[in-house]
C-alpha cells in the first residue's frame, strides 16, 4: 500500500518532529486543494 499513500506519519517514531510532520500534512492539503492529484487518484 506504500504506493497509495501521499503521506506517512511513521517517520515520527524515527525522529521527525510532530511539528514538521504537521507542516508537511498542511502543505499536502493545500496542494490537493489547489488541484494536485493524490497518489490513489493516479492509481485509479
Amino acid at each position: 500500500m506504500q504506493d497509495d499513500r501521499d503521506i506517512t506519519c511513521g517517520d515520527i517514531v524515527k525522529g521527525v518532529s510532530p511539528e514538521d510532520k504537521g507542516a508537511q500534512v498542511f502543505r499536502a492539503i493545500l496542494d490537493l486543494a489547489s488541484g494536485q492529484r493524490a497518489k490513489s487518484e493516479d492509481l485509479g
